[in-house]
């Protein structure tokens, strides 16, 4: 069984590490995604909007977004945006389509998962307050 001091010592290593690897990835680069139907067709001219939340190590921890760039898909759906520290959110978006995202953050790495823009549907329920 661990003592007290060897957890507190793990938990601030992990924590170190953690920063340490935001900050690796802090410095501005850029990601690349595509975005395809559900039929697995590139769709051009796709508005892509590009929120950042720079304080969030992980997707999990990311509240405060901010709007930070706007872009368009290219002939072939794909689109290029800029990253850095903390966790970037794309939003996409194209007429006659449902919207859709991806999640970019140095703890994920690199993803060739495309943003599928499917059918719209219908969605019904009742939006509530944290007062329910």
């Amino acid at each position: 069984m661990m003592k007290k001091y060897q957890q507190w010592a793990l938990i601030l290593v992990l924590t170190l590490a953690g920063e340490a690897l935001a900050v690796a990835g802090g410095a501005p680069g850029q990601e690349t995604g595509t975005v395809v139907d559900d039929k697995g067709q590139p769709v051009a001219g796709a508005t892509v909007d590009i929120y950042h939340d720079a304080s969030a190590m992980a997707p999990y921890m990311a509240q405060d977004f901010a709007l930070k760039e706007h872009t368009t898909t290219d002939s072939k759906g794909g689109f290029t945006i800029s990253t850095g520290a903390g966790v970037t959110l794309a939003v996409v978006k194209k007429e006659g389509l449902a919207p859709g995202w991806n999640m970019f953050a140095p703890v994920l790495g690199e993803s060739s998962e495309p943003v599928v823009l499917s059918a719209p549907t219908t969605l019904a329920g009742t939006v509530v307050d944290e007062k329910g």
